[in-house]
């Protein structure tokens, strides 16, 4: 990250796709001014499995994940870890 903040600040390069978690994380840690963009991806995935991983596994790990966004524990944990709500909505 300390790389990506010197190569924006010193105008190495002026775009870096990343997450919003990603952009706040430079701003506030390294003092760069990048702003959002327009999204590139709009996927709500969860890249925890391969292809390959059991279905029933990858179900249950749904259904989980499923349950601790209802209940607020994955804002609570985006907020306390990533300092903001990177939370997807549906």
């Amino acid at each position: 990250m300390e790389q990506v903040a010197q190569g924006i600040n010193s105008n190495q390069f002026n775009v870096y796709p990343a997450p919003k978690y990603s952009i706040d994380l430079l701003n506030r840690q390294f003092k760069t001014k990048l702003v959002y963009g327009k999204a590139v991806n709009h996927s709500n995935a969860y890249p925890m499995f391969n292809k390959k991983a059991d279905p029933k596994l990858v179900k249950a790990v749904n259904k989980a994940m499923e349950e601790l966004k209802k209940d607020g524990t994955i804002k609570k944990l985006s907020n306390k870890w990533l300092k903001g709500d990177y939370v997807p909505k549906d």
